[in-house]
């Protein structure tokens, strides 16, 4: 359900060039917050926190960090805001957001 919400952002600033990149990244990081609180998310931070207290998790977790890969992952040309603070902001919920979908 977030991943179509974050496709069409996606979309609508791709296709509009008038859009505010202000309301732009404040429904990204609306969007993240709304996936951090998720049923699924909770799971993974207990299984995390297991593992850090060294108690037996439910399954193990996966760890993933793609260094060096985010340039295809998430190409430059993916990211809508030309401001500098925006740009970056929009970057790590993008990373954010791929990386629940992915890794987790």
């Amino acid at each position: 359900m977030e991943k179509n919400k974050i496709n069409k952002l996606i979309e609508q600033a791709a296709k509009d060039p008038n859009l505010d990149e202000t309301s732009y990244v404040r429904d990204l990081a609306a969007t993240v917050h709304e996936i951090s609180h998720q049923e699924r998310m909770q799971r993974i931070k207990r299984r995390w926190q297991d593992v850090n207290e060294l108690t037996q998790p439910d399954r193990a977790p996966v760890w993933c960090k793609p260094i060096g890969c985010w340039e295809e992952l998430l190409p430059e040309s993916s990211l809508f805001c030309v401001e500098d603070l925006r740009h970056d902001i929009t970057e790590k919920c993008k990373r954010l957001t791929d990386s629940f979908f992915r890794f987790c």
